[in-house]
């Protein structure tokens, strides 16, 4: 899909109901609406259209056509005040710096639903309670294997090492689709799982515009979502190495699998520190919850 930016030489100036808008180039100008200023004003940054519905539906929680908003860009093209270009491969490289890149991968919507329909039942109480129950079984083994199974890494072979690479990467396409799956759950939209860097550090990430009078509750649901996944599915994988043989081969690898995605978890994910991770998003969400709190219970 095509993507488009607003020419950094059109200028708006308030006139009235309307906006007055002026080519720097060609010293034209134009009059427009509150409405139409306020669709181009999404352009500001390189978007396609349907990141722009998403965006401006978040920001304004107002519906404009798809085609209605393309009727809309090909009339800004004809006027110049748009530069387009095609979604060609490279052009799915962001801008990037010496200590940022961005890589659009896909688009998880069509995925996302068909997950959303199959997982409907799972998102109860008895789904809340079974996943407890597992996680509280996997931290039990954990404590009581810890050393045993974080001394695995010292063994780990090439070959370990490259198959527990290949299961971080898919840990952390689910996590992000994790985010993707509870953000549309409360109402928000989705357009892209990609692939960027922060200050050189690899991670994927998943784009979703939330409501602008979203809670804070429902934010942390998502920002919650994508680590709880990850600790469920390295709970099957502790209770399937405490199930194994003591002599048994996969032992190894499930033991450098398990450090890796914990270390991950622990130390980058869930670090309320790191200003990039999502447990420093949930600490800043969470701290007016509880002075709120506070200063309910003191009154």
């Amino acid at each position: 899909m095509a993507r488009f930016k607003l020419r950094p030489d059109i200028t708006f100036t308030p006139d009235g109901v309307c906006y007055l808008v002026c080519d720097e180039t060609t010293h034209s100008t134009f009059r427009v609406g509150e409405l139409e200023y306020q669709i181009l004003m999404q352009f500001e940054e390189k978007s396609n259209l349907d990141e722009v519905r998403y965006l401006f539906r978040a920001q304004h929680g107002r519906e404009v056509p798809f085609d209605i908003l393309k009727k809309f860009i090909q009339k800004a093209i004809s006027l110049n005040l748009v530069e387009t270009e095609s979604d060609s491969l490279w052009s799915r490289f962001g801008p990037s710096t010496a200590f940022t890149l961005k890589i659009k991968l896909f688009d998880p919507n069509r995925i996302l639903d068909f997950l959303a329909r199959k997982l409907a039942p799972l998102f109860n109480v008895y789904g809340v309670v079974a996943a407890g129950a597992l996680l509280l079984a996997a931290a039990f083994v954990l404590a009581f294997n810890l050393g045993e199974i974080l001394s695995f890494a010292r063994f780990a072979s090439f070959g370990h090492v490259v198959l527990s690479i290949g299961f971080v990467v898919a840990f952390a396409i689910g996590h992000e689709m994790a985010h993707g799956l509870i953000g549309k759950r409360c109402g928000f939209d989705v357009s892209l799982v990609g692939f960027h860097l922060h200050y050189f550090m690899p991670s994927f990430f998943c784009r979703i515009f939330r409501r602008g009078d979203a809670s804070p509750r429902s934010l942390i649901k998502v920002l919650v979502a994508g680590s709880a996944l990850d600790l469920i599915l390295i709970s099957f994988l502790i209770l399937l190495w405490r199930a194994l043989p003591a002599d048994a081969a996969p032992r190894v690898w499930i033991g450098v699998i398990v450090t890796a995605i914990l270390t991950k978890v622990f130390l980058i994910q869930l670090n309320p520190l790191w200003p990039f991770s999502d447990g420093y998003h949930i600490f800043k969400l969470s701290i007016p919850r509880f002075v709120r709190k506070g200063k309910g219970k003191k009154a």
